[in-house]
């Protein structure tokens, strides 16, 4: 009986206890979150963790760097403040049987972000597997914040979820907003409607993340006021997806958009489709370290192309080894006078960093193709706008240009230009014609340039 109750008394002592003993356990995962963050690209200046029995308090500032509409960059210092719950039970809240809860909120210059100071619009759960939820509800500001005293920001409310497993890497998220303004007075503005994320990834090989998403913006506007510049683009959207196999990735991004105005020019759909494959697993994470590292250190911009550049040289043997290769699978522009469509792919082809110092051996172990196929309509106006400026340069060096030129017959001279350069081109070979469009197919093996199965000679590579 004495060891029963020796037992059952040190089973309530650990019980008790559990709350404070987890707290170790919630805050290296707390960590472990941060961490995820400094992988993003964005830079911790400063975290702190003050941990209790039942609870805990943590503040950590990260560096955001913004593009400013007149091209200019700012970093933007952002302090994300949690308060946490150590499970499975506190003494105000009884039993709750999840490892931690915590309430998050966003500030910046010590004045709430978004939503309000309680921090209670964004709100996650870890349970003791390793499994988490986390519920994003932010509402809308009551009027613009200013960030600095150029940048003011609108925001009109952000919501959705997450569920992830912090041991396996697993995360997906569900995230739908209904816009955003960032603008300077006097300068320009971003205007940012309904917009919507969804993502799935994993950590896989090299610890990096693997999975899909995509991205989705009903419409942006963006003005710049001093240079007059207008753009709106309707229904953009990017999906993504990055898969591994045999120590390399392939990557996959899609781009599109329904409408787009520039400078009152309508301009109708476009498909943008890019992939890389066979990219060395090992030099994607190194190059990410370097980046990372790179923030955290602060290396001034100047100095970030050199680095960037001795790290990518360092990963280049690794890069080549695999055999990489880049395509643009399918890029199709809608225009009044109909799809201008074009495709190419490149792929290196046993490689050795010894062939890239040299450009004709690097020429021979280069594969690749390409194919145009533009209306001919758009080809007779661009060669056709060639040629009247070709008119004008040459006014200029006349010293009576009234009598250089009749005007009358400049328009039917660049024409007959225009007619002849493109029956040359055809009669060559080079250009085929295809309904009304004009076609260009291009291959380019063992260092021979062939076009529509004419073989071009390519000159000397220095």
């Amino acid at each position: 009986m004495k060891l029963i109750r020796n037992l059952i008394i040190l089973a309530v002592i650990l019980v008790a206890f559990l709350p404070f003993i987890l707290g170790f356990e919630i805050e290296n995962r707390y960590r472990g979150l941060i961490a995820e963050l400094e992988t993003q690209g964005y830079r911790l200046d400063s975290h702190e963790y003050a941990r209790g029995f039942y609870d805990a308090k943590a503040k950590s500032t990260f560096t955001l760097p913004v593009n400013m509409p007149d091209g200019e960059n700012l970093d933007l210092s952002l302090t994300i403040s949690s308060d946490i719950k150590h499970g499975p039970y506190t003494l105000n809240d009884g039993w709750f049987g999840q490892l931690a809860h915590f309430k998050t909120a966003f500030f910046y210059e010590d004045q709430a972000l978004l939503g309000d100071e309680t921090g209670e619009q964004v709100q996650t759960e870890i349970h003791f597997n390793g499994d988490g939820y986390t519920r994003i509800d932010i509402p809308a500001l009551a009027q613009a914040k200013q960030l600095d005293d150029e940048l003011m920001l609108d925001f009109k409310g952000l919501s959705g979820d997450a569920n992830f497993n912090t041991n396996k890497g697993h995360i997906a998220m569900q995230l739908s907003g209904e816009g955003l303004s960032v603008y300077s007075p006097g300068k320009g503005r971003l205007d940012i409607n309904s917009y919507s994320l969804n993502s799935d990834s994993t950590r896989g090989i090299n610890d990096l993340m693997l999975g899909s998403g995509d991205f989705l913006i009903d419409r942006i506007n963006f003005k710049d006021t001093e240079t007059d510049i207008a753009i709106e683009l309707n229904n953009f959207k990017v999906e993504a997806d990055t898969s591994a196999r045999d120590e390399v990735l392939d990557l996959k991004a899609t781009y599109s958009f329904d409408r787009l105005m520039v400078a009152e020019q309508e301009y109708g759909s476009a498909l943008l489709q890019v992939s890389f494959d066979s990219i060395s697993a090992a030099a994607v994470a190194k190059i990410q370290e370097s980046i990372k590292e790179m923030q955290q250190n602060q290396v001034p911009a100047e100095q970030q192309g050199m680095a960037m550049m001795g790290t990518f040289m360092g990963v280049l043997p690794a890069l080549l080894e695999r055999n990489p290769g880049i395509a643009i699978d399918n890029l199709q522009v809608t225009t009044p006078q109909g799809d201008v469509k074009f495709s190419f792919s490149l792929k290196a082809q046993d490689m050795k960093v010894t062939d890239v110092s040299i450009p004709q051996s690097m020429l021979q172990k280069l594969v690749g193709d390409a194919k145009l196929e533009v209306p001919e309509s758009i080809v007779r106006d661009a060669l056709k706008q060639m040629a009247i400026q070709q008119q004008l340069a040459a006014i200029q060096n006349i010293d009576d240009p009234e009598n250089a030129i009749d005007f009358v017959k400049s328009d039917e001279m660049a024409d007959l230009q225009v007619i002849s350069q493109i029956d040359m081109v055809l009669t060559q070979g080079f250009v085929e014609k295809k309904g009304e469009s004009l076609v260009s197919v291009a291959s380019l093996k063992a260092g021979l340039l062939s076009i529509n199965g004419k073989t071009i000679p390519l000159p000397p590579l220095q």
